[in-house]
């Protein structure tokens, strides 16, 4: 009955509810106004127009870009949809929906009113996340799903017949992997985990038949995933797909990343950042110090030792596959799955400690929190493709000026290879394409052209003044329209 009693008129549900609905509206709000991104338009144009044997099987052009469960989505919204970036955001947001939902149905357990608000907040205040739900990608959906799948783990806890919640999650585990490869490192923690809480767990607590009765589950799923993995991971090493990570070490990288992302729109000063890198070093010790604790006195009968078991396992597997095959840190969007488990972790912590005053000091620290994420939100750009925020406003001034000229041929555009994906996709889903010629991924270096649209790094390739004029410099991005005076001549 916790899924109706979020709708109990008590004033922390209605805050929660409110705080929700803000939540989603600024997610919703974002993914109308920004432009399609690099990796949402390369998606697009490779993988949506193929079958679905084509995506789940990741044909060419084989890239770990390619999110299963999103490009299927996008594929279905593509058939029954005009393709705008807000309708194919729509999958995204849906998992938002279920993010937000289940993440209040898990503050609900908590015992303290100041909790449940606070764990609300924490699980859902945060840039980086509400970036990620907003775009296109399989990182929303499966964040959608892990906390649909953490929810109905938790649920076994508190039922004397839990095969059906524990079936559920399992569900929504596979679910969520399906939608970013990234999860197996969770996948394979959660199995660990759960391994080694029944080799500790005393046999007189628990609930054996259970057991025995989910064992063949979990197996199965265990299958299925290593099934649907072999091809693709194999795909993705033979094409060299999984350079995206950091080679330094697991503070540096993974956790760096995250912190960095997470603070990045707020403009903090370097020292302030170091030093919310440091508290969360300082309070993963001291999670991980109450886990073997916890281990040590066989008190693992709780959500803390899972949620913290599963953090620290995929540390290990990081640093264990980095030093025996050279695998890479998870780092940035592909270790955005981590800030909700450590945040879980963390909260379950608090919790279990069960002073009143930490409480209230939490639910003071999660309102400025919340606060804050509302306030400096980027309505109009993604914190990992900052670069594409003004791309349908480049098209539009181009459109302007074509139509304007009355140009009879298609106005050559050269650019830096990072903007190819975006504006092809708009070439592509718009009536741009009438007007504007192919881009080509290979750079602007390579023919002469009207105009160039290249950051402002590159600035110091146009060193004639008299044949290279700034036609127009875009304010967010620092961006650089270049007409060419020498064209037509």
């Amino acid at each position: 009955m916790k899924m109706f009693n979020l709708f109990l008129l008590n004033r922390s549900n209605i805050f929660i509810v409110i705080l929700g609905i803000v939540f989603f509206s600024l997610t919703t709000y974002k993914a109308s106004h920004s432009s399609f991104t690099h990796d949402e338009s390369f998606t697009y144009l490779s993988y949506v127009k193929k079958s679905i044997i084509g995506i789940i099987t990741l044909e060419e052009p084989v890239s770990a870009n390619n999110h299963i469960l999103n490009s299927l989505s996008m594929k279905v919204v593509d058939k029954i949809l005009n393709p705008t970036p807000f309708n194919l955001r729509l999958p995204n947001l849906i998992g938002h929906l279920f993010f937000i939902t289940f993440s209040a149905l898990i503050s609900l357990n908590f015992r303290n009113n100041f909790l449940r608000i606070s764990s609300f907040i924490l699980l859902n205040a945060n840039l980086y996340l509400l970036d990620i739900f907003s775009l296109a990608r399989g990182y929303g959906l499966s964040l959608g799903f892990l906390m649909a799948h953490w929810y109905f783990f938790g649920r076994v806890f508190f039922q004397k017949t839990p095969d059906l919640s524990f079936r559920l999650s399992l569900i929504f585990l596979l679910l969520s992997f399906f939608s970013n490869f990234s999860i197996l490192y969770y996948v394979v923690s959660f199995f660990l985990i759960i391994s080694l809480f029944l080799i500790k767990i005393k046999s007189s607590i628990i609930n054996w038949e259970f057991v025995r009765r989910n064992s063949y589950v979990l197996i199965s799923v265990i299958i299925v995933v290593i099934v649907i993995i072999i091809g693709p991971i194999a795909k993705l090493i033979k094409h060299n797909q999984l350079y995206f990570g950091g080679n330094r070490n697991i503070f540096d990288d993974t956790i760096n990343s995250l912190v960095f992302y997470s603070l990045d729109p707020i403009n903090l000063s370097n020292n302030l950042v170091h030093l919310i890198n440091t508290l969360t070093l300082i309070s993963i010790i001291i999670l991980t110090y109450w886990f073997f604790r916890k281990l040590y006195l066989n008190k693992i009968l709780n959500l803390f030792f899972f949620s913290t078991g599963c953090m620290l396992f995929i540390a290990i597997i990081q640093i264990a596959l980095f030093y025996l095959i050279d695998t890479r840190y998870l780092i940035q969007r592909t270790a955005i799955f981590l800030i909700p488990l450590y945040m879980l972790s963390v909260l379950y912590f608090i919790d279990d400690i069960n002073i009143l005053l930490v409480h209230k000091f939490t639910a003071m620290i999660s309102l400025i929190t919340g606060l804050i994420v509302i306030i400096y939100l980027p309505k109009h750009n993604s914190l990992n493709w900052k670069y594409d925020a003004e791309n349908e406003l480049l098209i539009s001034n181009l459109e302007k000026y074509y139509y304007q000229s009355n140009k009879s041929e298609k106005l050559k555009l050269g650019i830096d290879w990072i903007f190819q994906p975006s504006l092809n996709f708009y070439r592509a889903t718009t009536k741009t394409g009438l007007w504007l010629d192919t881009l080509k991924r290979e750079g602007f270096e390579d023919g002469n052209y009207e105009f160039y649209f290249v950051e402002s790094s590159n600035m110091s390739k146009f060193v004639d003044t008299n044949q290279f004029k700034i036609f127009k410099k875009f304010p967010v991005t620092g961006n650089l329209l270049i007409k060419n005076e020498n064209f037509d001549k």
